[in-house]
């Protein structure tokens, strides 16, 4: 895309803006052949604004007669600015719109690939709009540029290298955070199982580095905190003792004193160029900012219902890790209909709508697979249509195996949750409750061997709750939706 220099460029609202100087580049040699040429420079700039937002703003500005320049920006995405052999007048001309434009619709970051004095107004504006300001460019820059952007660095030597080799990647996991995350889904964590899905989802990102695991060992429940700490070391984590106040995590704080650490190095061959986050705590923002303002690509990976809305907000990348941890298809048939049969029990119902079914479903994977598991619960025979008049509702068919099991799954559980204390049933009362349904039920055995397992699959199923320090409770099942409405 090519605008005329008199127009508004940056029209929108943009994550990140990033004004890349080729006609100032030029000018100084940068594309001679021994350095860089300018069609893998325009894709450099392209990549490292991608590591700040998914669809940044670009923009170059050209001679008017530079057409190799010209074709290579515009080839990376950028929209190309000419500049008619008139810079001392079009340049600040252009800069004088965008500061206007910046004032209405400040971007989250501000990169300047100049070394040109005009662009201090702009600079300066974007900075008292608390916007994030790095300037890129090797060789002198003016002392007014250099002190209004946040973070300077050389293009040459420090940008332009992390795109063209295999970048250096370090891994921090708040191993705390997402063990607590998932034994609230009522999973044991594994730390095999989870070293792995968090090599899995960052194996694109470059040269694995080293892998750091934060937790307060020793409160990890399950009495086996010595051997999770252990198994980590085996399998090559560097794992660090972080003690938790008042119930707490406190991982959050040193992980980003690592973090900050990580990124003062500055020896060649020596730092990192992608960190990747392990964790939903809100407490690391500031991390994460920090980390965005350096340059580097960040990747967060969590767990659905552990990510803040806060980390949200500021992180560019996030993946989920719940698709590493899915249940078996069969698995997750049984824990649907554990939750319709503890819906329809606690509110003494007979049948209810399909869409309310979906609803309370509610698989980690969205309500189109809520809709594919009750879609299956109906071909089977568990579910049957409900009355005739009531079209679209769905009942329970109690002759049938599946459906006449969780109906004896959750009077067990019931019970046993109902005879415990307002303060909720301990871990060993429910094992002990629910080794006894395992001994009985033979049909059992393809989903729970022992107990342990069987306590991981109701809390999956989300029928009850842990509370407190190991602690239960029977969760009431809601259709959340019918709840707001009311």
């Amino acid at each position: 895309m090519t605008t005329d220099v008199h127009a508004n460029p940056i029209s929108e609202c943009a994550d990140v803006v990033l004004i890349a100087d080729a006609y100032l580049r030029q000018a100084a040699g940068g594309f001679a052949p021994d350095r860089i040429d300018v069609a893998a420079e325009a894709d450099a700039l392209r990549r490292c604004a991608l590591l700040f937002a998914r669809r940044p703003r670009l923009l170059a500005i050209t001679e008017a007669h530079d057409a190799a320049a010209h074709n290579a920006y515009a080839a990376a995405g950028f929209q190309v600015i000419h500049l008619n052999g008139n810079r001392t007048q079009a340049l600040p001309a252009l800069i004088h719109a965008e500061v206007a434009t910046l004032h209405q619709a400040p971007p989250h970051h501000l990169i300047v690939v100049s070394g040109d004095a005009a662009f201090v107004p702009l600079v300066q504006q974007a900075a008292q709009q608390q916007t994030t300001v790095l300037v890129w460019w090797s060789g002198d820059l003016p002392a007014a540029l250099t002190e209004a952007a946040c973070v300077v660095r050389d293009l040459e030597r420090d940008v332009l290298p992390a795109t063209r080799r295999t970048p250096r990647v370090a891994i921090y996991i708040d191993y705390e955070n997402i063990h607590i995350g998932l034994e609230r889904q009522g999973r044991r964590p594994s730390p095999q199982t989870i070293l792995q899905a968090v090599r899995a989802e960052s194996a694109d990102l470059g040269r694995p580095g080293e892998i750091h695991a934060y937790a307060d060992w020793q409160a990890l429940s399950g009495g086996q905190s010595g051997d999770v700490q252990r198994e980590l070391v085996t399998l090559g984590v560097k794992t660090h003792y972080q003690i938790g106040r008042h119930g707490k995590n406190c991982a959050d704080m040193e992980i980003t004193v690592d973090v900050c650490a990580a990124l003062e190095v500055t020896r060649p061959g020596a730092g990192v160029d992608t960190l990747v986050l392990v964790t939903g705590d809100r407490d690391l923002a500031p991390a994460v900012r920090r980390v965005q303002q350096q340059g580097k690509r960040l990747r967060i990976l969590t767990l659905r219902q552990c990510l803040a809305h806060e980390l949200q907000e500021c992180a560019g990348e996030v993946r989920t890790l719940d698709h590493h941890f899915a249940p078996s298809p069969a698995l997750a048939q049984l824990a649907a209909l554990l939750r319709v049969v503890a819906y329809l029990r606690q509110h003494d119902f007979d049948w209810a709508p399909r869409g309310r079914l979906v609803r309370i479903i509610q698989t980690p994977e969205g309500e189109l697979m809520s809709r594919r598991v009750l879609d299956q619960l109906v071909a089977q025979g568990c579910l049957m249509a409900g009355p005739a008049a009531r079209p679209g509702s769905l009942a329970l068919n109690q002759t049938h195996p599946l459906t006449q099991l969780a109906l004896a799954i959750y009077a067990d559980v019931a019970v046993c949750c109902g005879q415990a204390s307002p303060a909720g049933v301990t871990t060993a009362a429910l094992r002990q409750c629910l080794q006894r349904s395992v001994v009985m039920k033979a049909q059992l055995r393809p989903f729970a061997a022992d107990a342990a397992e069987m306590l991981e699959m109701i809390a999956a199923a989300g029928i009850v709750s842990l509370i407190g320090d190991a602690r239960w409770r029977l969760t009431a099942v809601e259709d959340e939706r019918r709840r707001q409405v009311a």
